[in-house]
């Protein structure tokens, strides 16, 4: 089919049939076992019990759920499985599952846009692909409340996706005032890394907590 050809797999060129194929597969299978954990309300199951037994059917993996497992901005994860499928199959069914999944995102994000300022980067990533004006609706919606919040004050990850969808946003949206502000963050946060507590690797070279997600931040500034 041409809708699932693999052509767009990255260094396809240099990938036989057999191989594009392969990657083909694994993107179908990946697409399966994210729609085995979708609820009717189009939102997704995200924690199941570990102690549950999963069960491997057709080579889908499904796993038992239960308690609170869902959280409505898990679709922002889903949105970006889609999206990578479709990048390599060319198959545009996962873009629309994609799409949708943003849809809903959005809809349980217009409830309150400051409950959603840490999934902002996988929309930005879609749009920055696709160019797509839904997308980039979704992103200037929430714009005014990634501009006003302050940094998470004691979570130096959060505060590092915060200013990467900063920087990314700034970028899509032609936003002086969220580089600023993304400049302004990327700084406070290496402050906070000097200060803050460290780990060591094997060879004992010291790194402070989660300054690699500062480090991925900083990539995009």
């Amino acid at each position: 089919s041409p809708n699932n050809t693999g052509e767009n797999v990255p260094g396809s060129n240099n990938l036989s049939q057999v191989e594009r194929e392969e990657k083909v597969n694994i993107a179908a299978q990946g697409v399966l076992f994210v729609d085995a954990q979708k609820r009717q309300d189009g939102y997704y199951n995200y924690v199941y019990d570990f102690n549950a037994q999963c069960v491997v059917e057709n080579g889908v993996k499904t796993c038992p759920f239960g308690g609170v497992d869902m959280f409505e901005t898990t679709n922002t994860w889903s949105a970006l499985s889609n999206f990578a499928a479709y990048e390599i199959s060319s198959n545009s069914e996962y873009l629309t599952k994609s799409l949708q999944d943003l849809s809903k995102l959005n809809e349980y994000c217009a409830k309150d846009r400051t409950k959603c300022l840490w999934v902002l980067v996988q929309p930005s990533i879609i749009y920055n692909k696709t160019q797509n004006a839904q997308v980039k609706s979704f992103l200037q919606l929430q714009a005014p409340a990634l501009r006003s919040a302050p940094l998470s004050p004691d979570n130096v990850m959060l505060a590092a996706i915060q200013v990467r969808a900063m920087f990314m946003m700034a970028s899509i949206l032609d936003d002086a005032s969220l580089l600023s502000k993304a400049q302004n963050g990327l700084n406070a946060l290496s402050t906070r890394l000097v200060n803050g507590p460290s780990m060591y690797q094997e060879n004992k070279k010291r790194f402070a907590q989660d300054s690699c997600w500062v480090a991925l931040a900083n990539l995009y500034n």
